[in-house]
């Protein structure tokens, strides 16, 4: 006998499927942790880290040492950082500004990093032949800085993988392993 209800075997095992789906209980509490979930989705983005969050008051220079000195002793490792603007002022102004600011923050303690060089502009240099020897005359400036209050550093050169090759000459804060070698003067 024909069901009057179904004109097809598909509407059928349809029918059929539908009445032995079993229906799960929700979670105690599940719809107050979706809206809860979806609240959090919609709020404001959180920094990423605790250095994050630190970076508004470390622009602060009056928060800047104390901030600094509470890392120390919690045991992370600080250390000063410049980045060059080798197209708009000459090493040796740059070096002497970063010393005024960094100098008497880094210590031969063990708990600070070496000095570092962020060389991320290449759109031509003042005071140097080339990016290398803008890099080497900040350093070496530094270095001297150092030696002068008694510590011995030697800068760090940051730079990308694509940014390396404008370095024609190798810096001399570079091992050999580092950088491709010059094929032309």
């Amino acid at each position: 006998m024909k069901n009057e209800n179904f004109n097809t075997a598909d509407e059928k095992l349809g029918a059929l499927l539908h009445q032995s789906r079993a229906t799960p209980a929700l979670p105690p509490r599940f719809q107050q942790n979706v809206w809860r979930r979806i609240e959090d989705a919609e709020a404001p983005v959180r920094p990423t880290s605790w250095l994050d969050a630190l970076a508004a008051m470390i622009l602060r220079p009056r928060f800047a040492l104390a901030a600094a000195t509470a890392l120390v002793l919690a045991g992370v490792f600080m250390g000063a950082y410049h980045f060059a603007h080798p197209n708009l002022n000459s090493p040796g102004s740059e070096a002497a500004h970063f010393w005024s600011v960094a100098g008497p923050y880094i210590k031969a303690d063990g708990k600070t990093f070496m000095p570092m060089l962020d060389f991320e502009v290449f759109s031509g240099v003042v005071g140097a032949s080339s990016y290398s020897d803008w890099a080497n005359q900040f350093n070496n400036i530094i270095v001297s800085d150092a030696a002068g209050g008694g510590v011995r550093v030697k800068p760090m050169l940051y730079t990308s993988a694509c940014s390396a090759c404008n370095f024609r000459r190798r810096p001399s804060c570079f091992s050999q392993s580092i950088l491709p070698t010059e094929t032309s003067p």
